[in-house]
């Protein structure tokens, strides 16, 4: 049986695993590092909540928040779709219907578009957030902080 490729495996685990844990593995714009072990960990976390066969769109600033999200995609084997969030909210309603996105993760910044983000895409089940918004979401969608 041949071998699986993960890349969060090779980006993450593989330095926490060598003896590099300790080791700076981001350092963010905003000055926030996080060291391979706690990214690790970050990644593990973020993965254990997420479903089998899920794609989830992140539509979200560059930041930490979104690169721990993406590594915990391919943690998990899931489809990681980062879109661009100077797109509207129709057109991002557009993508997230057409990737078969069941998961919307998004921050507070872009949380004005999620309303119309939903109109368009019906089988979204689950929105993730970072926290540190209030949104409406159509009922039957959860909502994960």
């Amino acid at each position: 049986m041949a071998t699986v490729f993960n890349a969060e495996a090779w980006l993450v685990d593989r330095h926490v695993a060598g003896g590099r844990g300790d080791h700076v593995a981001v350092r963010a714009a905003d000055g926030t590092t996080l060291t391979y072990a706690a990214l690790g960990d970050h990644v593990a976390d973020a993965a254990a909540g997420l479903h089998h066969d899920d794609r989830v769109v992140f539509v979200t600033s560059d930041g930490v928040a979104m690169f721990c999200g993406i590594l915990a995609c391919f943690r998990a084997g899931l489809v990681a779709v980062p879109v661009s969030t100077m797109l509207s909210g129709h057109e991002l309603g557009e993508i997230v219907a057409d990737s078969g996105a069941r998961v919307v993760v998004v921050d507070a910044p872009n949380a004005p578009q999620l309303e119309e983000v939903l109109r368009h895409a019906p089988d979204v089940c689950t929105v993730v957030t970072d926290g540190q918004l209030e949104i409406g979401v159509p009922p039957g969608v959860a909502v994960l902080l």
